[in-house]
């Protein structure tokens, strides 16, 4: 693996420690920075989706829903996972009912 590469999954796994932290904002930070850093290095989809999605969960935890249903339709474009899909229904059951 690359030096660059190591550095885009090391952002990764640290917005991955802000979240479960509660650190919202800086794991929202983090996930934008992996997914610059994942189309500067032609990464594979999946990686991109799985910092995408992982933005998903920590706007959802702040209540940013419409946010939040952005950022997973964005992941499951890069790569479709079922668990994407299922945290995206949920969310817009969410929404739907604020």
């Amino acid at each position: 693996m690359s030096r660059a590469a190591s550095a885009r999954c090391a952002l990764c796994d640290r917005a991955a420690v802000h979240f479960e932290k509660g650190d919202y904002d800086a794991a929202i930070a983090d996930c934008d920075k992996a997914v610059e850093r994942g189309r500067e290095l032609r990464a594979d989809y999946s990686l991109v989706a799985r910092a995408l999605a992982r933005k998903g969960n920590a706007l959802a935890k702040q209540g940013k829903l419409e946010d939040a249903v952005a950022a997973y339709n964005k992941s499951l474009m890069e790569h479709r996972t079922a668990d994407t899909l299922k945290r995206l229904n949920e969310t817009e059951k969410r929404l739907k009912v604020c």
